[in-house]
Parts: structure tokens; sequence; C-alpha cells
């Protein structure tokens, strides 16, 4: 069992939940443009909702440039980013820093599951089928799902479907991604991502309308099942204000603050992010 207020555990956790979320998120960028650097990390997909800057360790003296530099380079591809903060962050004003320039915080808690303690049932719709996505024709309803889960437009859908196609399902990349049906209709998404001595949990949602039954959590409560069969035993995730109770009934405990930063002109469309089920 973790016990999320020990200090060093928590301090153990937050590592490996900011170095989860770092190994996915340059995954996401590599049919795009990714930048690895000691001082901060940040990825460029092509598609507003996944292009992101994190893990910034900035100097309190050169935190006002490094920020400017940035934005301009994303500014200079026509976007702008989703900025991340967490323990790790400095200089510990980045808030201010960031919202000076029009970014809007949404929080969210790093939490953490011992695997061993996930329930071994949970009650779902009678209807749901949960397929593990494993071939490349799944990817386009696995990719349309998740974009109308976080009420993204029509017009992305086609643009996130060629990124992870691209990527691919499995093999080089250690994710695995689920679809939920009801019926014949797909209705929610989760993916799970093997880095760092963890697994990170993302991309989970469920379209409007089945929402509210219990579906994301029965479709993630199904990739950390096989996860465990796979000998998998610590998952991380960031949640958000709507996913703490949902992600406490499967285990999971706080054992950190994050922050994720929207540009303000994303905010109509960008505001879930990737482990925030409905």
């Amino acid at each position: 069992m973790i016990v999320c207020n020990d200090a060093t555990i928590q301090q153990y956790l937050t590592y490996m939940n900011e170095a989860n979320l770092c190994e996915f998120s340059l995954q996401l960028g590599m049919g795009g443009e990714v930048y690895d650097g000691s001082d901060v990390k940040w990825v460029y997909t092509g598609n507003m909702g996944l292009n992101r800057v994190l893990d910034a360790r900035f100097s309190h003296d050169d935190a006002e440039d490094r920020i400017n530099e940035l934005l301009e380079m994303f500014a200079g591809r026509g976007t702008m980013p989703h900025w991340i903060t967490s323990p790790s962050t400095t200089p510990r004003d980045m808030m201010e820093r960031l919202e000076r320039r029009g970014f809007q915080h949404v929080p969210w808690s790093g939490m953490a599951a011992d695997l061993n303690n996930l329930p071994d049932t949970i009650a779902k719709p009678e209807a749901l089928r949960i397929l593990e996505v494993t071939s490349p024709a799944l990817m386009r309803p696995w990719s349309q799902t998740m974009c109308r889960g976080f009420g993204w437009p029509d017009d992305v859908y086609e643009s996130v479907y060629r990124l992870f196609a691209g990527l691919g399902v499995c093999g080089l990349i250690p994710w695995h991604h689920y679809l939920g049906y009801i019926d014949d209709q797909p209705v929610s998404t989760c993916t799970v991502y093997e880095g760092s001595g963890s697994l990170g949990v993302y991309m989970v949602s469920v379209i409007p309308s089945f929402r509210h039954q219990g579906i994301g959590t029965a479709t993630t409560w199904h990739a950390l099942r096989d996860a465990r069969e796979a000998g998998h035993r610590i998952a991380v995730l960031q949640a958000s204000p709507m996913g703490n109770r949902v992600y406490e009934s499967l285990a999971f405990e706080k054992h950190c603050d994050m922050t994720l930063y929207m540009p303000a002109l994303s905010q109509d469309w960008a505001t879930r992010e990737f482990s925030s089920p409905q």
C-alpha cells in the first residue's frame, strides 16, 4: 500500500509522476518537434491541445527571457503551448509570470496507486465492452472518440488521428490505447504509458451523451487491470478536480500539486486534459 503522507515516498512518487509525464509528452512530439533539455522540455505536435512546455527549471534571473523565447518560438509556428508546472518547476513564481501573459490555470493533483490495491471488480454498464487498440483500423475511432470526449472541435479530428496513427499502436512506443464501446458505438478512451519505473494514465475521456454512467472509470480500471497482469506495480496520473474522486475509487492517492496553464486563445476547447475522466 502507498502511504502518501510519508515525505520520502511523496518525493519518490512525485519524481516518477514528473518523469513519466515528460517521457509521454516527448513521445507525442516524435512526429513533430521536441526539445529535451536539462532546463526545459517542449513538444510541438501541430495540434494545439497537444503542444506543451514542461519541466521548466529556470533561474530567477533568466526566467523572463526563457519564457519569452519559448512563447515566441511557438507563436512563429502559429500556435501557443499548454504549460505544465509541477513541484520541480522553478522559479517558484512561475504562476504569476504565466498569468501576466494571459494564461489561465487548471489545478491538477499528482496521484499514484499501488496496482495490488486495484479493486477486483467494478460496476459498469452491462453493454460496455473495452478493446485494446492493436490494429491501425481502430486508431481512427479511438482518436475521434478521444477528441469528442475532450470537447475538441471537429476540425482537429483528422490531424489528431494522423498524429497517433503515425506514432503507431504498439511496438517501439510503450503505450497501450483502449477504446470502449456501447453496442457498436465507441464511447470512451484511455491510454497507459510505460516509462520511468511507473505506468502513466492518460487520455481518459467519455463522449458527452454517455457520461455519468461509470464508463470512464470502468475503461481506466480495465487498462490498469491489464497492466497489473503484465507485471506493473505503480501507476501515476494527473487528475483534474473532477477526476479526484473517480481515481480514489481505483486506489489512487494524491501526492503532489501540479498545474495546467492554458493560453487564452485555446480556452474555448482545450480545457480538458489527458486524465480528466467524465
